[in-house]
Order: C-alpha cells, then structure tokens, then sequence
C-alpha cells in the first residue's frame, strides 16, 4: 500500500472530482431535456432530472436510450465508479483489517477487500478521461440542436 496521501491532498482532489462530476452531470441533463423539448427546460431540470431520486445512473440509462451512440460509456461508468469513491470512502490512518505505515491514509477497496484505494492514481485516472466525456456529450448536445452559449446552456 503505496498510498501517502495526505488530507489536503485528498479534500482537494475530492473537491476538483465532484465538481467536474457535477458539470457531467450537468451536461448529461442538457441532453435529455434537449432530445426531449428542442430545449434546456429549466423547470425539467430542477423539477425533475434534479430530483434527489432521480440518480445518475437512471439519467445515464436515459442518456443511453436517446443517443444513438454514446463513445465514451466505459469511460463515462469509471467516472461514475471514481466519483463514487470519493464521495462515499473516506480514507483513515487506521484500518483494523489494513495495516498502513504511520502518517498513511488508508481506505478499504470495496473491490479488494484486502487492498486500500489508491485515491491518487483514482484522481488521475479521472483527469485523464474527463475532457473525452464532456466533449462526446457537448458534441451530442450540439448533434440534437443544443447550442451553447458563454456561461453554459441556455435555459427556457
């Protein structure tokens, strides 16, 4: 277990992750209200793909259906898997099945139970296929009429 991540280091990959996440999302959002209304309904949006129940991955099964196809799935579902790593482990310095070295950040690998996730490895694994997926799903927006304007979509 190589991990030396620190605390800062963590909260400021896991802050640059959700926020990157969040504007997928966003975009992913922009998709299906467009295919659906020729538009960015705001009221669609925040009524109900904004929905607390509304989960990313029903909008991603969506997404699916309404594109006819989508080159960046696999890589879309490993930033999907990444973000929910940051959200939902939180590393520790002390793991009473995992025996990390002093000052090492350590946080069960739901995958290998055995192994801490390498968080660092994660962030990088996330920065290097998130422009790929935001530029598939802004070419589908634009491909369904979407236009985008300065600071974002444009909302009716």
């Amino acid at each position: 277990m190589n991990n030396k991540l620190n605390n800062s280091d963590f909260s400021k990959y896991r802050d640059e992750i959700l926020n990157k996440f969040g504007n997928i999302e966003s975009i992913i959002e922009a998709v299906i209200s467009q295919h659906y209304f020729v538009k960015v309904r705001r009221d669609f949006l925040l009524e109900v793909l904004g929905d607390e129940y509304f989960s990313t991955g029903i909008k991603i099964r969506v997404l699916l259906k309404v594109t006819k196809s989508l080159n960046c799935e696999k890589e879309l579902r490993e930033l999907v898997r990444i973000r929910n790593y940051f959200v939902h482990l939180f590393p520790k310095f002390h793991d009473k099945y995992l025996s990390p070295s002093p000052g090492e950040l350590v946080a069960v690998d739901p995958r290998n139970t055995s192994k801490s996730v390498d968080f660092e490895s994660e962030y990088k694994k996330f920065v290097g296929m998130e422009s790929k997926v935001v530029n598939s799903l802004i070419n589908i927006y634009k491909e369904k009429g979407g236009v985008l304007v300065e600071d974002g979509f444009p909302y009716q």
